[in-house]
């Protein structure tokens, strides 16, 4: 029936203005909230769409929430809300209506058989509403600074993971290059045909670079293979390893390409 949530305060309206309610005590709620990180009484909101919502009650909580983002847009920026459904709207409606008249008649109306206590000093009222007070925001942090400790022992564990588990692809994928490789040379005892033709100076440089194209080889890394053979004096490649060494931007999935392309 109600859904706890944290709400951007930016997607929030209320039907009432900000100017009917205090400044200086929507100024000291919004600090009270940013050195609580929350609001101890929730805003009661109704969804008017799929990031909008309105206040159904708690409009001063509100407007205290929007003067601390103001202040602190970071720590500000969520509020803690009751998002109720449109199906129980007229009933929650019903709750927050009859808790509001309770709240403005008189202390003592609605509670049946109360017993008859003696009128509260002030000083003693003072005294009596200081350890509720007190130890309400010792336990908020606590239990803030609790959530932020596990998410973040969390998150380095997830990181540690994710490296773990990347270094361990990275290690098979360079094996299986390597492997494919030495398996492509144990079969040519002899310089591959690709090979000769790279260390062939006699192949004219243009049909050089059409058969690499028609392997589908990158215009860019043939480019760079005629440059290297174009320096004197030219050294021959000594095996494919040589080659993805000498050759810039060739690497070993795109020699492979080039093997199995040329011998087609």
């Amino acid at each position: 029936m109600i859904s706890f949530s944290l709400v951007d305060v930016k997607s929030i309206n209320s039907t009432i203005s900000r100017s009917t309610l205090s400044e200086t005590v929507l100024d000291s709620l919004s600090d009270l909230i940013l050195e609580c990180e929350g609001l101890l009484r929730p805003v009661v909101l109704k969804r008017t769409g799929p990031e909008s919502y309105t206040v159904v009650d708690g409009h001063l909580e509100y407007y205290a929430a929007v003067r601390a983002q103001e202040k602190n847009p970071r720590k500000g920026e969520m509020v803690n809300a009751f998002v109720i459904a449109p199906k129980n709207e007229e009933i929650i409606l019903k709750q927050t209506e009859l808790l509001k008249s309770f709240a403005e008649s008189k202390p003592n109306q609605g509670v049946k058989d109360s017993p008859v206590q003696a009128p509260i000093q002030p000083n003693q009222e003072s005294r009596q509403d200081l350890p509720v007070q007190t130890s309400i925001q010792p336990d908020l942090e606590a239990r803030f600074t609790n959530i932020e400790v596990r998410i973040e022992t969390r998150l380095n564990e997830l990181k540690a993971e994710y490296s773990q588990n990347l270094q361990r692809i990275e290690e098979m994928l360079d094996q299986k290059v390597e492997e494919r490789l030495k398996d492509i040379e144990s079969r040519n005892p002899k310089p591959a045909p690709l090979l000769e033709s790279l260390n062939n100076l006699e192949l004219p440089s243009s049909q050089l670079f059409s058969q690499l194209r028609n392997a589908g080889i990158n215009k860019n890394i043939i480019e760079n293979i005629i440059k290297e053979r174009n320096i004197t004096p030219f050294e021959p490649f000594i095996n494919f390893e040589d080659v993805i060494n000498r050759i810039d931007k060739l690497g070993d999935k795109t020699m492979i390409k080039m093997i199995d392309g040329w011998q087609r």
